[in-house]
């Protein structure tokens, strides 16, 4: 098993050209992959200013507010309407809804997941107890407050790590607990577990879409509607070091 530890201080911030915001990139999977072509992807974002989130077809995503005030969130459809005000709870949508974001005070930080539809399953929370890294084949966890031990290392807010088991054999993981503080915030860490979806299944799944299903003959938007499980908000790349929030009419 593949483990890196980070520390979100240490990360560097990628602007967005429109200024809107920043991006603190904790990992991409594959390593080399692009925002066109990634499996998975977790990320800190800093909402600074109003505008709309990018559309990213295919994706399903994750997102929770870390601090600040937060952003009402609403889709060109009308589907959504949400105000993402609550700290630490995950909200879940499709990443080819069109969405824009109000700031609802001053700059806000979130906490992203995005998984490729299809391909890996993602689940996004909060947890409070003992978590052990092998548990899934691969994952990310960010201390929110207090500290935790894993391995002998003491871990406080914003630092953390990810795994994956893809492709590398051995490490089993270790378990990540709270420690007891006097007077701290009561331990809180963000959990993100992700599983790849067997190719079998991802082939079924696109055959009954592309074949339709019953009289009303089910499409393959339709299909994916039922069966998505959607994931967090960020930007895409302008350039090797800028990103953009796409800008709809």
């Amino acid at each position: 098993m593949l483990t890196q530890t980070f520390d979100l201080a240490a990360l560097a911030h990628s602007p967005w050209k429109n200024g809107g915001g920043t991006t603190r990139e904790i990992v991409r999977w594959p390593a080399g992959s692009t925002l066109e072509d990634f499996e998975w992807r977790v990320s800190v974002a800093t909402l600074s200013a109003s505008g709309p989130f990018s559309v990213l077809p295919d994706v399903d995503r994750q997102i929770m507010l870390l601090n600040g005030d937060g952003a009402r969130l609403r889709s060109n459809d009308g589907s959504i309407d949400h105000a993402l005000s609550e700290r630490w709870k995950v909200f879940a949508f499709r990443g080819e809804t069109a969405i824009d974001a109000v700031l609802m005070g001053d700059t806000s930080t979130d906490f992203n997941l995005m998984v490729r539809r299809g391909h890996w399953h993602g689940q996004m929370q909060v947890v409070r107890q003992a978590r052990h890294t092998g548990s899934a084949p691969a994952g990310v966890c960010m201390v929110l407050a207090g500290r935790w031990r894993r391995a002998g290392e003491v871990l406080t807010a914003g630092q953390g790590l990810w795994w994956t088991s893809e492709g590398h054999e051995g490490d089993e993981g270790a378990m990540i607990e709270p420690l007891p503080g006097d007077g701290e915030a009561a331990p809180a860490l963000a959990w993100v577990v992700l599983e790849q979806v067997p190719p079998a299944s991802r082939a079924e799944a696109g055959n009954a879409a592309a074949l339709g299903i019953g009289p009303g003959r089910l499409s393959l938007t339709s299909k994916n509607n039922s069966l998505a499980h959607p994931a967090g908000v960020d930007s895409l790349p302008t350039s090797a070091s800028q990103e953009d929030r796409v800008r709809r009419c």
